[in-house]
């Protein structure tokens, strides 16, 4: 059996676009780190169970890894050049969010979280 590997951006047929002003994408908006080190830690005390014995523990590592790595980078890479080019029409926020992603995944190596 074979899992397909790629990525999916649905049609929004609701028009409800919130566009970069999404709560959701503000929330990590400013310095990341700090946002997603504050969201792991509140999701982990969230999900302890009840019986656990000591504390909820976190361990989180930012880590190089190649770009190619990634699975079907090329179609990452193109979907992010399509995202820049629909930009034009959104905020400037959104086309330094997109240009930023495209330059990004030119790299050789990029940063990402690998928590455990």
């Amino acid at each position: 059996m074979t899992s397909a590997i790629g990525f999916k951006f649905p049609f929004d047929q609701s028009d409800q676009w919130d566009g970069f002003n999404d709560s959701g994408i503000e929330h990590f908006s400013g310095n990341p780190y700090v946002h997603l080190g504050r969201e792991v830690a509140q999701n982990t005390l969230d999900a302890k169970r009840e019986d656990a014995k000591g504390p909820a523990r976190i361990m989180i590592q930012l880590v190089d890894v190649p770009t190619n790595s990634i699975p079907d980078v090329k179609a990452l890479r193109s979907a992010m050049k399509a995202c820049l080019l629909a930009a034009k029409n959104e905020s400037e926020k959104a086309q330094i969010f997109f240009s930023q992603c495209a330059g990004d995944l030119k790299q050789e190596q990029g940063q990402c979280f690998d928590d455990f």
